[in-house]
């Protein structure tokens, strides 16, 4: 009988303010294979509007019906050993779990005794010795997200909390993995190997809706976020918009979405030059190097004028925002342009 096992992780894939991607793609990045596949997804950002004094939400794109065909995920029955008894046996045979803690009561969070924040992670090992889980999870030990050993013993009752004081309220996380959920990565022979060269262009295609101004319904897709951005801020600057300053985080975790977003592009291009380089992807590409400048600039400002209610710093923010989407209208139809090239090019290819 195994008294330690630790199944492979990737400690931070770059999704962190995307909880239920960045969980998952710690597992699916052990595969190297599926590199391509990960960048050939998650191209678009999307907007919608909210209540007057809140902040939109910004978000990726893809939801968790994404990985369908790479992970199996399925509800772990806990058998009368307990929670850690279920989640050895499924590390034993192969399987991620993932879990939700009420990290306020969790010693190593950023939330410990200061509010409730129930939250998943994934286990990816144990240790009879020690007596401990191997856990990623997300703003713990003053990182944004990384591994935390827990006690068995604070699993066992922490999670026969989250069971008994939160499964009603929580109960709409169910296809989320709430509340004990093993994850399986499949490893055969028929895991894409390669980009998915029709996704992306199907994507980028994809990414082209409109808000009509700013109305509560408004919503926006691809390059048209940095322009529904551009509009929010001016209003904002001209005191038409005001944002509550309990807003402020919402705030910073967009623009920080953002970057992550444009760094996943940049990593894309380069990957795709790798492939089969082009004059059109140097285009476009140093659009996107471009943007990502204005959104570092956009990053210094944003707290600035949190701090001060510059409006000045608002109507710049806006200005940024506009020319990234300026940026971004021009490159997005290279990239297409791009991908219909490499088809004519690669005829008969079965990715194509």
């Amino acid at each position: 009988m195994l008294t330690a096992k630790r199944l492979p992780v990737v400690p931070n894939p770059g999704f962190e303010t995307e909880c239920y991607h960045n969980l998952r793609l710690s597992i699916v990045m052990t595969e190297p294979r599926l590199m391509p596949w990960c960048l050939s997804h998650f191209v678009n950002l999307i907007v919608q509007s909210k209540s007057a004094g809140q902040f939109p939400l910004v978000r990726f794109e893809e939801h968790l019906e994404l990985y369908g065909g790479l992970l199996t995920e399925e509800p772990l029955a806990v058998k009368p050993g307990g929670y850690v008894s279920a989640i050895r046996e499924a590390i034993d045979e192969g399987s991620y779990v993932l879990v939700y803690l009420d990290w306020k009561r969790i010693p190593q969070s950023h939330f410990f005794a200061v509010r409730e924040m129930v939250h998943d992670a994934l286990v990816y090992g144990y240790d009879d010795e020690s007596g401990t889980l191997d856990i990623l999870a997300f703003e713990t030990n003053g990182r944004a997200y990384g591994s935390v050993c827990l006690p068995y013993e604070t699993c066992e009752a922490e999670l026969a909390h989250v069971a008994e004081r939160h499964a009603d309220t929580h109960i709409w996380f169910a296809y989320y993995g709430f509340p004990l959920t093993a994850v399986r990565l499949h490893r055969s022979p028929s895991l894409p190997s390669g980009f998915d060269y029709r996704s992306l262009y199907f994507a980028l295609e994809r990414g082209r809706v409109r808000a009509p101004g700013l109305s509560q319904d408004a919503f926006s897709s691809g390059y048209f976020v940095y322009d529904y951005m551009a509009g929010l801020f001016h209003q904002m600057a001209g005191g038409d918009v005001s944002l509550d300053p309990r807003e402020f985080g919402f705030w910073n975790i967009n623009v920080h979405k953002m970057m992550q977003r444009h760094k996943w592009m940049l990593k894309r291009i380069d990957a795709l030059e790798c492939t089969a380089g082009s004059p059109l992807l140097d285009k476009s590409k140093r659009l996107y190097e471009n943007a990502k400048q204005r959104l570092m600039s956009i990053r210094v400002d944003s707290l600035k004028a949190q701090k001060t209610g510059d409006a000045r710093l608002l109507a710049r923010i806006a200005d940024h925002f506009q020319a990234m989407y300026e940026q971004e209208k021009r490159a997005v139809p290279l990239l297409m342009e791009y991908l219909v090239r490499l088809k004519f090019e690669r005829k008969g290819e079965g990715s194509l």
